[in-house]
C-alpha cells in the first residue's frame, strides 16, 4: 500500500509558517530587520574613568578560536568606546565585589537604554555590556601580568596540540602507523580544545577532527 507523501521546496522549508500567530511573526519580522531597525543590541562599554581600566577579559574568550588574532584589539577598542560612569562616593574604599556591585547598579538605573519592544515584557535591547572590572590601579597591574602570562600559554598549548597532528600526518606519510596512530590519538585526548586556520586562511577547524580522520585514514 503506497502512501501519498508531499514535495517541500528548500525555500517553503525555510519559510515562516503561515500558520504563525501574529506575535510570532511580529517577532520573527522584528529579529530579522537587524539591519533596518532603530537600535540592535551591539556591545556597550562602560568603563570608571581611570588610565588602568579594563572593560574586556581575554581569558572569558579563549574557546572561540576565530578572534584570537584579535583578543587584544578588542580589550583596547573597547576601552577607547566606553562611557565613563560617575563613581558615588567611597567607591575605592570599597571591596572589589562591592564595587563590582556597585558600578553595575549605576550601570543598570542610570545609563543603560531601555528598549523594550513594544507590547512585550523582555523582548528587547542593549543587554550586551562590557563592563568595568572595577580594579585599583595594584589589582589591575595584578590583573595584566597574569592575563599576559595565560595568553603565552594558551597559544603555546594550541600550538602543541597543533603540532602533534602535525607529527601524525608525518608519520603516516612515512608508513609508521603505530607512531601516527599513538599521535592522532595523544590530539584527542590532550588537546580538544586546539584549532588550526585553513590553507585558504578563511575558517579555522578543530584540530581533534583531523586527527580522527587520519585514524580511520588507511596507513599504507
Amino acid at each position: 500500500m503506497s502512501v501519498a507523501t508531499a514535495t517541500i521546496t528548500p525555500a517553503q522549508l525555510w519559510s515562516a509558517s503561515p500558520s504563525l500567530s501574529p506575535r510570532v511573526r511580529r517577532l520573527r519580522d522584528q529579529f530579522w530587520t537587524f539591519y533596518e531597525r532603530d537600535y540592535t543590541n551591539q556591545v556597550r562599554a562602560y568603563s570608571t574613568g581611570t588610565p588602568w581600566d579594563v572593560v574586556y577579559s581575554i581569558w572569558s574568550w579563549t574557546n572561540v578560536p576565530e578572534v584570537a588574532l584579535f583578543q587584544k584589539g578588542f580589550r583596547s577598542y573597547l576601552l577607547a568606546s566606553a562611557r565613563a560612569v560617575a563613581l558615588p562616593e567611597g567607591f575605592w574604599d570599597e571591596s572589589l565585589v562591592m564595587r563590582q556591585a556597585l558600578f553595575f547598579r549605576e550601570v543598570a538605573t542610570r545609563h543603560l537604554p531601555v528598549q523594550i519592544l513594544e507590547g512585550e515584557l523582555v523582548v528587547g535591547s542593549h543587554f550586551s555590556t562590557a563592563l568595568s572590572r572595577c580594579l585599583n590601579r595594584e589589582e589591575a597591574q595584578q590583573r595584566d601580568r597574569a592575563e599576559d602570562a595565560f595568553l603565552k600559554e594558551w597559544h603555546a598549548l594550541n600550538d602543541v596540540g597543533v603540532s602533534l597532528f602535525m607529527r601524525g600526518e608525518i608519520l603516516r606519510k612515512q608508513q609508521k602507523c603505530s607512531a601516527a596512530k599513538a599521535a592522532y590519538q595523544a590530539t584527542i585526548d590532550q588537546y580538544s580544545c586546539a584549532y588550526a586556520l585553513n590553507q585558504e586562511q578563511t575558517a579555522f577547524w578543530r584540530v581533534t577532527d583531523g586527527a580522527r580522520g587520519g585514524l580511520n585514514s588507511p596507513c599504507p
